[in-house]
């Protein structure tokens, strides 16, 4: 899951307790949404282990079938 917050990169109380908490399930945050970093690897990064342990940015192997991205959004879900 991939979202922003105003300001720095961590994970709120909200984001802990209601993100998906899937063993593995990885969650980033991009700071400053009005001027994000467009580096993923300067975007704060967590996964799921029983708890929220912080991680760096994944690798995308090209050789990896392609992942699934669902949107949540005001206008509903939507995969691409």
């Amino acid at each position: 899951m991939i979202h922003s917050h105003p300001e720095e990169a961590f994970l709120s109380r909200t984001d802990r307790l209601y993100s998906l908490r899937v063993p593995g399930f990885v969650s980033a945050v991009v700071p400053t949404y009005a001027a994000p970093p467009a580096d993923p690897a300067a975007w704060g990064w967590w996964r799921f282990d029983r708890d929220w342990v912080p991680c760096s940015a994944p690798v995308v192997d090209g050789a990896l079938p392609p992942v699934l991205t669902l949107l949540f959004d005001e206008e509903g879900v939507r995969a691409y």
